[in-house]
Formats: C-alpha cells, sequence, structure tokens
C-alpha cells in the first residue's frame, strides 16, 4: 500500500531517494557514526540542493549493475593512473593533449550527470564542456577516447536505458 501511494508522488520518492542516499553518504564519510546536529543539517542542505537543482525524473537502478559499474570504473582508474603515471615517467609514451567532442547518448538528468562527472574523476579526463548533447572532452592522447563510450555503455545498463530511452542521433 506505501509503495502504491508513492508511486503517485515523484516528487516524494525523490525526496525520499535523496534523503536515504544522504544518510548512507554520511554513514559512510563518517565511519558509521550516527548524524549530531551538523550530520542532520548537512543532510538536510544536500536534500534541498538536490530537490532545487536536481530533476524530478527517476531512473530505476538495476542493482547488480551498480557493482559492475563500481568494478568497471574502479577497474578504468587504476589502469588510467598507470598509464598517466607511465606516459610521465617515460619518455617513449608522449603525451599528446587533444579536445575530443563526443555526441551523448545518455537523456539529461540523472543518468548524464553522473556520466559527465564520472568522465572528469578518470585519469587523463576532464569534462571541458557540455552543449546540449555534445560533451567536449579533454584527453591527455586521443587513443583514450574509447574509455568515454565504455562508460557511457555502463551508465545506460546501470539505469535500465533501452534504445528508445536514448537520445535520437542528430
Amino acid at each position: 500500500m506505501a509503495r502504491a501511494w508513492l508511486k503517485g508522488r515523484p516528487r516524494l520518492r525523490g525526496a525520499l531517494r535523496l534523503l536515504l542516499i544522504g544518510l548512507a553518504l554520511w554513514l559512510v564519510l563518517t565511519g558509521g557514526q550516527p548524524p549530531g546536529p551538523v550530520g542532520i543539517a548537512s543532510v538536510a542542505l544536500a536534500l534541498w540542493a538536490g530537490l532545487a537543482f536536481g530533476s524530478l525524473q527517476m531512473y530505476p537502478w538495476r542493482p547488480w549493475q551498480v557493482l559492475a559499474f563500481l568494478a568497471h570504473f574502479l577497474r578504468g582508474s587504476a589502469l588510467g593512473g598507470i598509464d598517466v603515471a607511465m606516459r610521465a615517467l617515460r619518455p617513449g609514451r608522449h603525451i599528446d593533449p587533444c579536445f575530443v567532442e563526443y555526441r551523448l547518448k545518455v537523456p539529461p538528468g540523472q543518468p548524464r550527470t553522473l556520466l559527465v562527472s564520472a568522465i572528469s574523476l578518470m585519469p587523463g579526463t576532464l569534462t571541458a564542456e557540455l552543449r546540449e548533447d555534445t560533451l567536449l572532452v579533454h584527453l591527455l592522447s586521443p587513443q583514450m577516447s574509447g574509455e568515454i563510450e565504455a562508460l557511457e555503455h555502463r551508465v545506460l545498463q546501470l539505469f535500465r536505458l533501452d534504445e528508445a530511452e536514448r537520445i535520437a542521433p542528430a
């Protein structure tokens, strides 16, 4: 009955999801300490910001895909960090910085925010600009551009986005 009541209230469902995420992050960052006044204020501020500036469109997650996404991201971060270090330390592996325009397949909202943020956290990549459905990414080498597509594929899987929900190609 509670689920049926929440089904017709996307803003309330979104607020509850943000509240749970905020509390979970607080517990992870503080080593399991319950939030005191500062914690409650921090979670409340994060909840307000999420509701004020976030999208109301909710995308369901595939729980097992969260682990697959995290594994892919951590693997990419480790291998990318090694690659960047090797480029900096070895004279034979040169750095060839460039900008790449990448046409996004993920829709605006949570999926796009996750993708754009994750790209900037990967070694050797930096999201420079988002223009409608095109992302400008700075790379240390043009060969790194395949990582963007692989990461986007993981985001699409995570949010259960099938062909119909993706952005139509121009």
